[in-house]
């Protein structure tokens, strides 16, 4: 994490509570401290503390500290399930993009499934959670089923 990035979460948060923020050799030192912090986990960290806390933590680099082995803890399993590999089906993309043809006007229309070759798919996020086979919202197609229904695909 760069100054700044920690200078603007630490600030946030005491206007959140309406206080006055710590002066710039104390923040400084505060840094030092929590300095090997990911950048990505200040925003999910800064949301905790106003969320957990009622006044502003006396001790910021220890509610930093403990706050980001959490987010540590809770995106671990995802960091892993995202992981590209490498599918012939969709590319690497994780979705299968085909044309169908409105059975009543014959006008072609873009279309998205799925990969159900591959997991992909789960580095965009949780909003795809649901997905199934049986899901209209959300459905999982493979190539070969998507070729074998007479589908054109992109």
């Amino acid at each position: 994490m760069d100054k700044m990035t920690f200078t603007d979460a630490v600030e946030k948060i005491f206007r959140y509570y309406e206080y006055k923020a710590p002066e710039r050799r104390r923040l400084e030192m505060i840094f030092d401290k929590v300095s090997a912090i990911d950048s990505k986990a200040v925003p999910w960290i800064t949301d905790k503390i106003t969320d957990d806390f009622d006044t502003p933590p006396r001790n910021i680099a220890r509610a930093f500290r403990i706050y980001y082995a959490r987010y540590c803890e809770s995106y671990r399993a995802t960091e892993k399930e995202t992981e590209t590999i490498e599918c012939k089906s969709c590319h690497g993309e994780g979705f299968l993009f085909f044309r169908v043809a409105n059975k009543f006007t014959g006008i072609k229309y873009r279309q998205v499934a799925i990969c159900g070759d591959c997991q992909n798919w789960k580095r965009f996020g949780s909003g795809y959670d649901q997905a199934s086979k049986d899901s209209p919202a959300f459905p999982m197609k493979s190539r070969k089923g998507l070729e074998s229904s007479g589908l054109r695909m992109e």
